[in-house]
């Protein structure tokens, strides 16, 4: 586990209908927010799993395979943001954290604090909070991955 390049992106695979809209804001702040899960015996308080693009060179079969898991799921989208603007925000940063099946495995931290959620009870991010965030991921249809490989870094 190490903190990310500033120069890579991270990238999030979306397969599920509702997180994307057509006009911007394209990233849905409140479907945002339901993706992170808790998280302890880390530093931060919650996390969204996703990948960092100089070591993703799968993009398109990563997310067909995800996909396969359900009938409901489809490559929709890839929302992705530049390591350097998600750490510019206040709580938030992309680590490395590779796997076994994945080494270009990482995850969006959010080091707190948390509200109380109404529906749940449980700590939550803001919606203010992921807003700002939501406002700094961008969208990539799948058959314009193009434009995500050209912000790879070079090896």
């Amino acid at each position: 586990m190490e903190p990310a390049s500033d120069d890579d992106f991270w990238i999030h695979h979306i397969l599920e209908k509702g997180l994307i809209v057509a006009v911007a804001p394209r990233v849905k702040a409140n479907k945002l927010a339901a993706k992170f899960r808790p998280i302890s015996e880390k530093p931060w308080v919650m996390e969204l799993s996703g990948r960092v693009l100089s070591l993703a060179f799968d993009i398109q079969d990563f997310a067909e395979g995800r996909a396969k898991r359900n009938t409901s799921l489809r490559f929709r989208a890839l929302i992705y943001g530049s390591v350097t603007n998600i750490r510019s925000l206040e709580h938030f940063d992309a680590w490395l954290t590779p796997k076994e099946d994945d080494p270009a495995h990482s995850d969006l931290t959010y080091y707190g604090p948390l509200v109380e959620d109404d529906t749940t009870g449980s700590g939550a991010i803001s919606q203010d909070v992921v807003r700002t965030l939501a406002n700094i991921l961008s969208v990539c249809e799948p058959n314009d991955l193009a434009t995500v490989e050209a912000l790879r870094p070079p090896r």
